[in-house]
Order: structure tokens, then C-alpha cells, then sequence
């Protein structure tokens, strides 16, 4: 599982407007690419206007290859579970 954030232009105090990801062994967030990308980040959810309007959006991903090589077709299972469990966590 991957996770990365999508910060608003003006939307966190202290952070630039960026998309940052987030490395779990240290607990902190690297730089991935500056800009204010809610608005194409709207588009690829369909459009919902929560998403541009928010100051933040946590966005999870995963490399379902890489789950599915160690634990078969229900690696697919577990990336879903682990994708809500870390949702309902945020």
C-alpha cells in the first residue's frame, strides 16, 4: 500500500501546495511534485466537487503485482481490506 497526500494551494499551514507521499519507517512526508493539482485530482474522481474544495486529500494506492507475487490472487483481497482498514484509520 502506498499512501499520498494532495495539498491545496493555501490549504495546510506549513505545507506548499503539492502531492507529497507518505513514508511509514520514519513517519514523515516526502515531496513528490509542487503544485495545486485538486483540480485534475477532481477529474479522476468523477468529478465530485468535495475533492477540489478540500484543503487535503489522502489518496491510497497500491502495486497490486507486488501483493499478488507473495500471497496469490488473494493478495487481492488483503489490498482491499488493508485500503479500508488504513481509510477508516484516517
Amino acid at each position: 500500500m502506498e499512501i499520498y497526500t494532495v495539498v491545496k494551494e493555501g490549504g495546510v499551514t506549513g505545507l506548499q501546495s503539492a502531492v507529497y507521499h507518505f513514508q511509514p519507517k520514519d513517519n514523515t512526508l516526502s515531496l513528490i511534485k509542487v503544485g495545486d493539482y485538486s483540480q485534475g485530482l477532481q477529474s479522476a474522481a468523477l468529478n465530485q466537487e468535495l475533492v477540489e474544495a478540500a484543503a487535503t486529500n489522502v489518496v491510497i494506492t497500491s502495486v497490486f503485482e507486488r501483493t499478488t507475487a507473495r500471497y496469490g490472487e488473494l493478495g487481492v483481497q488483503y489490498i482491499f481490506q488493508e485500503s479500508g482498514h488504513a481509510a477508516q484509520n484516517i
